[in-house]
């Protein structure tokens, strides 16, 4: 088996990154008083009314949602990560919360879009880091 202190470390910093979205996520939505399925619902209905960084945002989430499914039933489990991390770094932190900070005033759906990926997230790396992503979930729905 190949052990990789570097990975580690790598792994450990993108968690500590993952917090610091979650606080905030939290820090912006306050505690999450709809389920999953209502945000899901709601960016549904309303998606013709978002703004063009919220459609691109769940545009590309909806790949990698279908990715990370064939992945994980590949057992592609690498890759599967790799990807995961890749996208939560780079265009929901790097991107689409650096657009939600200039655009927030002026934005009425933000906040339940922010909360939809926020969740969508935290569900798809739950099979990977299950206590953290718990512990995630408890700290912006406070269940």
């Amino acid at each position: 088996m190949n052990f990789s202190i570097k990975l580690v470390e790598n792994h450990s910093l993108f968690l500590n990154k993952l917090w610091n979205i979650v606080r905030f996520v939290h820090g912006q939505i306050g505690l999450s008083t709809t389920s999953y399925s209502d945000d899901a619902a709601f960016v549904q209905e309303h998606k013709d009314e978002l703004a063009t960084n919220e459609r691109a945002l769940l545009s590309k989430l909806n790949t990698l949602i279908g990715e990370s499914r064939k992945s994980f039933e590949d057992m592609m489990v690498s890759d599967t990560i790799g990807s995961l991390i890749t996208f939560v770094r780079d265009e929901f932190a790097d991107i689409y919360l650096e657009e939600y900070k200039l655009t927030k005033d002026g934005n009425h759906n933000g906040e339940r879009v922010l909360s939809y990926a926020i969740k969508t997230l935290l569900k798809l790396l739950h099979p990977y880091v299950p206590m953290v992503t718990e512990e995630l979930w408890s700290h912006i729905s406070g269940e």
